[in-house]
């Protein structure tokens, strides 16, 4: 049986627990024709689909049943209310016993599923892609929630040693020695990429994106040498940026990096962001808990469990039915024909989604003190690794370094490290118990 990391495993399995979690989005993502996919790190979107739809069959049993059983008691009922009362007992004890087998199934496929040799080697799924489309402020989508930013700016005139001339330098030259560099770390997982970043409604003026016309989904690859064309431009609609992916925790969360340099009138300006997606939810983090054989209490959790679902889920199958009638056999079809008539009623049509799906099943904490620790640990240790080189960098070229010596600040929740320059910086905290949640918009 193939291997799948420890992520993805979770989610196959919560699929069969939690399916009206799963079953709407990964609908929508997956076969909407125009909105361009978003990087999913650290899930296999394709397996988590495919295990969805094999527990469709016993989803759709039970369903059934459930419906037959309340229509069948509820017509019983209403011949004769005064006398015919206790078909209502019957009737729930029914939907109790469907409810039951059901979770009794579903916690089967969960172990079978969860035996399944770990495999936590590969993470980024969006690797050989090199275009980011997003449909809301952050241009970053799918890399989790914003912790530190900073920028500063560099006078590339004032040379180190006076009595020798500053050199032209390229950002390109700039870039290769921090990517070399930062493969030297040997992080576990570390990937370096080349990002062109895009807006969803730039994607309607921004050449070789629609390559099959307005009414398709825009390319997520394009050629490098495009690619190269950008890195010192100041695009309003496409911005390069060279990513950082380092998975935490066996890819149970993830640190990004984006950072880019760009000369304009001779000084070179810097930024940098950091973004981390934290574990998933709790309630599928807790699928870990079931115990490898079953047992007394999981069965008795699970009639408890069963007691309450029974009484009320019979109420979700009938709204469900109503909407199914409602949309009738159509229904795909209907929703096919909005999303093209949402294309063709909007000039600036938005290709991208505002949040990833990895993102959207995540926690908005770390489920261990040591998970935070060991990311701001790597995060450090990324900004000392990009500022050092930065620095070495200048002072090769001959460019003076003082003003990176002469002012350090100390960001205290995060232990960064920015030397000298004009420093701006979006989420900044510094005191003792200094605190940023600043989570992406």
């Amino acid at each position: 049986m193939a291997n799948y990391n420890s992520t993805t495993r979770l989610l196959m399995s919560a699929v069969h627990l939690y399916p009206d979690d799963f079953k709407e989005d990964i609908k929508e993502r997956l076969e909407h024709p125009y909105k361009a996919p978003t990087p999913e790190f650290g899930i296999d979107l394709d397996k988590i689909r495919e295990e969805l739809d094999n527990s469709k069959g016993d989803y759709f049993k039970k369903s059934t049943f459930l419906f037959i059983v309340v229509l069948v008691a509820l017509f019983i009922l209403f011949q004769d209310i005064e006398n015919n009362w206790g078909i209502l007992i019957l009737a729930f004890f029914l939907t109790f016993l469907a409810e039951l087998i059901y979770l009794r199934t579903a916690s089967k496929k969960v172990r079978k599923i969860m035996n399944i040799e770990g495999d936590n080697c590969h993470f980024d799924e969006d690797s050989s892609k090199n275009i980011i489309i997003s449909g809301g402020y952050y241009p970053f989508v799918g890399s989790g929630w914003g912790l530190n930013s900073w920028s500063f700016t560099v006078d590339l005139s004032q040379p180190e040693n006076k009595e020798k001339p500053v050199n032209n330098i390229n950002v390109t030259e700039l870039y290769n020695k921090i990517e070399v560099n930062l493969k030297k770390l040997n992080i576990e997982g570390l990937l370096l990429k080349d990002k062109l970043l895009v807006n969803g409604m730039d994607v309607n003026i921004v050449s070789h994106l629609l390559t099959n016309g307005r009414f398709s989904k825009p390319v997520d690859t394009i050629d490098s040498n495009y690619v190269k064309t950008k890195i010192n431009e100041n695009d309003k609609s496409v911005r390069y940026y060279k990513a950082v992916y380092i998975p935490i925790w066996e890819g149970k969360l993830f640190l990004h990096l984006y950072y880019r340099f760009m000369i304009v009138n001779g000084s070179l300006f810097t930024e940098a962001k950091f973004f981390s997606i934290p574990p998933l939810k709790q309630k599928y983090r807790d699928i870990e808990n079931i115990p490898i054989i079953p047992t007394k209490r999981e069965f008795i959790e699970h009639i408890y469990k069963s007691l309450f679902t029974g009484a009320f889920s019979w109420i979700a199958v009938y709204v469900n039915v109503f909407a199914f009638v409602q949309g009738g056999f159509m229904a795909k079809n209907s929703r096919l024909k909005a999303w093209k008539r949402e294309v063709e009623t909007t000039r600036l049509y938005n290709y991208g989604w505002n949040i990833s799906l990895r993102e959207k099943w995540s926690e908005n904490t770390y489920e261990r003190y040591f998970q935070q620790v060991d990311r701001d640990f790597m995060l450090k240790i990324l900004t000392n690794e990009v500022i050092k080189n930065l620095q070495h960098f200048l002072s090769e070229n001959n460019i003076a370094t003082d003003q990176f010596k002469e002012t350090t600040t100390k960001i205290v929740n995060e232990g960064i490290m920015i030397y000298g320059g004009q420093v701006q910086a979006d989420s900044l905290a510094a005191g003792k118990g200094a605190i940023i949640n600043n989570k992406k918009g």
